[in-house]
């Protein structure tokens, strides 16, 4: 994992990942996609702050690198993805995790590079910082990769979603999805109803909120557990909330408000089950 800040925007600041030497490159022709992770830092060591940019997103371009150092068209980062963050800290009552990185994945095909030329003979990937004026990330799991078709694409897109994409790149007939608990606590002398929900495939941060949507109502209040674990998350309503619902009704996870969002379903509540 590679630390990488800068203090000003431009075409010569760059960090390169190379896979050869100087002078030399490799056949990447077999290869599907450029895959790479990526994270904001936190704003202090221990990660008591997001940082001074972590309300805006962060940008910048990528670009395939040739042996001789000839390079690819660029792609930028806000055509894939949303990065803000760290996550976690804004929730109601004094619950929640303090903010943390979470590394998002962003897979790209070679061929949006439009270069057949570097692809044959490619000596690494460089990350130039021309957009986004200062901050400061983590880059991760820089790689070739032979995978393709685990994404559902937009008719007109020639990029493949990345983990914040509003693509739909969830669905997924797999899913093992459980209503772990429920239970009523007090929080500041409130009367909350806790609603934490597990499933086998990641509930990860994106651009929009995770929503959790029980009948036509929706609740927006939730965090991951201290561990930071992203296949579990807990939901947070009132109790007056809890008791308005009609048992029984369908209960979902998605992204943003709204009916009929792809996401995450976990069957019909139970309000028998509250503790």
């Amino acid at each position: 994992m590679a630390q990488v800040a800068w203090s000003s925007a431009s075409a010569d600041t760059w960090f390169q990942s190379n896979w050869t030497a100087p002078g030399t490159g490799r056949n990447a022709s077999s290869f599907k996609t450029l895959d790479f992770r990526v994270s904001r830092q936190c704003g202090d060591a221990d990660c008591t702050n997001r940082g001074p940019h972590w309300a805006t997103d962060t940008s910048f371009s990528i670009r395939l690198v040739g042996a001789n150092g000839e390079l690819s068209a660029p792609i930028r980062l806000s055509d894939l993805l949303t990065l803000t963050g760290p996550v976690g800290g804004l929730v109601r009552f004094g619950l929640g995790a303090s903010p943390h990185p979470i590394l998002q994945t962003v897979r790209i095909p070679l061929s949006a590079f439009g270069s057949s030329a570097i692809v044959s003979h490619q000596r690494g990937v460089r990350f130039t910082f021309d957009d986004t004026q200062s901050d400061q990330i983590f880059l991760a799991n820089i790689r070739l990769s032979k995978r393709t078709g685990t994404t559902t694409l937009a008719a007109s897109s020639p990029l493949l979603a990345g983990d914040d994409s509003p693509a739909d790149d969830s669905a997924t007939t797999d899913d093992v999805n459980q209503v772990k608990s429920m239970r009523q606590v007090s929080v500041s002398g409130t009367n909350v109803v806790e609603m934490e929900l597990k499933s086998n495939r990641l509930l990860l941060p994106k651009g929009e909120l995770l929503i959790l949507r029980i009948g036509d109502q929706e609740f927006g209040l939730s965090r991951y557990p201290q561990s930071g674990d992203t296949s579990t998350v807990t939901f947070t309503l009132t109790a007056e909330e809890f008791a308005q619902l009609q048992d029984g009704a369908s209960l979902t996870v998605q992204y943003g408000s709204g009916p009929n969002r792809p996401g995450w379903n976990f069957g019909k509540i139970n309000k028998g089950q509250l503790k």
